[in-house]
C-alpha cells in the first residue's frame, strides 16, 4: 500500500515536471517578437533616429545661417571703421540703401547645368532660383514679380498681353525703387565720415 502511494506521489511529480517546462516554453514563445514586429520595431526606430537628425541639422542650419549674418554684419562695420556706436546709426541706412539698390536691379538669370561631355549647345538651363538663397527672407515687390515672369515665359499657354503687364509692372517697380535711392544715400551719408564714405563707395553701397 506504501508503495502503492509513493508511486503514485512520483508519477504527479513526473507529470507536474513535465507541465510546468511545456507551459513556460509556451510562455517564452509567446513573448518571442516575430519578424514583422521586429521590422516594425526597426522601422520605428529608424524613424525617430531620422526625424532626431532632421531636427538637429535644422538647428545647426539655422544657428549657421545667424552665425554668417553676424559676422558679414561685423565685416562691414569694420570695413567702413565704424564703432560699435556709429554702427547702431548707419547700419539701418545702410540696409535701406542696400535694399533699394537690390529692388532697382532685381533679376533673375538663366543658369546652366553643362556636363563635360556634352556639346556646348546641347547644355540644359533653368531660371536661376533666387528665392530659395533665404527662405525665410520674405519677396520684394519686384521679386515677385520676376517668379510671376518667370511662370509665364515657363507656359506657352500664356498671352503675351498678359506677360506684358507684368513687364511694364516690374520696369515701374524698379523706378520706384530707383526714385527712391537719391534721398536713402543722402540719408546715409549725412551720418558718414569722407573715409567710411569712401569705403562704402567701394562696397557699391553710395554711387
Amino acid at each position: 500500500m506504501m508503495f502503492r502511494r509513493t508511486a503514485a506521489a512520483m508519477g504527479l511529480v513526473l507529470c507536474l515536471a513535465g507541465i510546468v517546462p511545456l507551459s513556460h516554453s509556451q510562455s517564452q514563445h509567446s513573448e518571442t517578437p516575430t519578424a514583422q514586429e521586429m521590422m516594425e520595431r526597426m522601422q520605428r526606430q529608424q524613424e525617430r533616429w531620422r526625424e532626431q537628425t532632421d531636427r538637429q541639422m535644422a538647428r545647426f542650419q539655422e544657428q549657421a545661417k545667424r552665425d554668417s549674418r553676424r559676422s558679414l554684419d561685423e565685416a562691414k562695420r569694420q570695413a567702413i571703421g565704424a564703432t560699435p556706436s556709429q554702427w547702431g546709426t548707419i547700419r539701418p541706412r545702410l540696409q535701406a540703401v542696400s535694399a533699394l539698390r537690390h529692388e532697382e536691379y532685381a533679376y533673375l538669370r538663366p543658369q546652366v547645368g553643362l556636363k563635360t561631355s556634352e556639346a556646348v549647345g546641347r547644355c540644359r538651363w533653368t531660371w536661376e532660383n533666387i528665392f530659395a538663397l533665404d527662405p525665410d527672407k520674405p519677396l520684394t515687390a519686384a521679386e515677385t514679380t520676376c517668379r510671376v515672369l518667370r511662370d509665364m515665359l515657363a507656359d506657352e499657354q500664356t498671352s503675351i498681353e498678359a506677360t506684358w503687364e507684368q513687364v511694364e509692372l516690374l520696369r515701374a517697380q524698379r523706378k520706384h525703387a530707383a526714385d527712391q535711392l537719391p534721398a536713402a544715400e543722402q540719408a546715409l551719408g549725412k551720418v558718414t565720415t569722407l573715409r567710411q564714405k569712401a569705403a562704402l563707395m567701394v562696397m557699391g553701397a553710395l554711387q
